[in-house]
C-alpha cells in the first residue's frame, strides 16, 4: 500500500490506517491510487449529483469527494479514535486530546459532552466565540453547537464554524463537525449500545461546490 503524499495546502493529514493519511482538498485520483480502489458514485438519495459526488470506503472510514476533491471525512464507530483527529488548519477546531480527555471507541454521549465542554473552553481561550445570532451567518472565528434528536433514527451534535456563506433561501454552508450516536430505536438493529458513539464526520466547505458560482471567464 503506497504512502500518501504530504498535504498540498494548509490542511493537515489525518491517519486513517497504519500507513495512509488523507487531507481536505486531496485529489480523488491520488486517493484511489493510494488505497488501490476506485471511487463509487455517492448513493445518498436526493442529495448526490451524478458525475460530481463520489465516495471511497476503506475499513471504518468513508471519504467523500466533490468534483474530484476530498471535502468530507466520516469515521464510523469502529475507527481507532486513539489516533489524533487533526484535520483543520485552525487548531482550536480539531478533536485532538485535551489533557486526559479524548474521543474513544464506544464512548457514551455523556462522556462526549464532557469532552465538548473542554473543547469549547479551549476554543474560547484561543479567541473563538460562540455565536449568539442563531439566525444569521457565522462569522470568522465564530462557532455554534446544535443538538438534534429524532427518534428512532437520529441523535447528533453538530458544530458549525464561520465564516459561513449563503446557499439560498434560509440556507448556509461552512466547515462543520457532526457527531452521531446510536439511538434506542437503532440499537437492536445495529447490535450496539444506545447512546454510544456512532460516527464523526468532518466537513470542509472550501471544496464544496454546491451553490457556488463558476468563475467569470470574462474577467480573465
Amino acid at each position: 500500500m503506497a504512502m500518501a503524499a504530504p498535504p498540498s495546502g494548509n490542511y493537515p493529514g489525518l491517519q486513517i490506517n497504519r500507513v495512509d493519511h488523507v487531507h481536505f482538498g486531496q485529489s480523488m485520483t491520488e486517493v484511489e491510487h493510494m488505497l488501490e480502489q476506485r471511487a463509487r458514485p455517492e448513493s445518498t438519495e436526493g442529495m448526490s449529483r451524478p458525475g460530481i459526488d463520489f465516495t471511497v470506503t476503506t475499513g471504518s472510514v468513508m471519504l467523500h469527494f466533490d468534483t474530484g476533491k476530498l471535502d468530507r471525512i466520516t469515521l464510523d464507530y469502529a475507527f481507532d479514535f486513539s489516533m489524533p483527529l487533526i484535520v483543520y488548519d485552525v487548531s482550536w477546531r480539531n478533536f485532538d486530546a485535551i489533557g486526559k480527555l479524548h474521543l474513544t471507541k464506544g464512548m457514551t454521549k455523556a462522556d462526549f459532552v464532557k469532552y465538548l465542554a473542554a473543547w469549547e473552553k479551549r476554543a474560547q481561550a484561543q479567541g473563538a466565540v460562540r455565536s449568539a445570532n442563531h439566525d444569521g451567518l457565522l462569522r470568522d472565528r465564530e462557532y455554534d453547537i446544535d443538538s438534534t434528536v429524532v427518534e428512532p433514527l437520529f441523535d447528533a451534535i453538530l458544530i458549525g464554524f464561520g465564516p459561513e456563506r449563503s446557499i439560498g433561501k434560509n440556507g448556509s454552508s461552512g466547515d462543520s463537525i457532526s457527531v452521531s450516536f446510536v439511538t434506542a430505536g437503532m440499537a437492536p438493529v445495529d447490535r450496539r449500545k444506545a447512546g454510544t458513539l456512532d460516527s464523526v464526520t468532518f466537513f470542509c466547505d472550501e471544496f464544496n461546490t454546491r451553490s457556488r458560482r463558476p468563475p467569470d471567464s470574462s474577467k480573465h
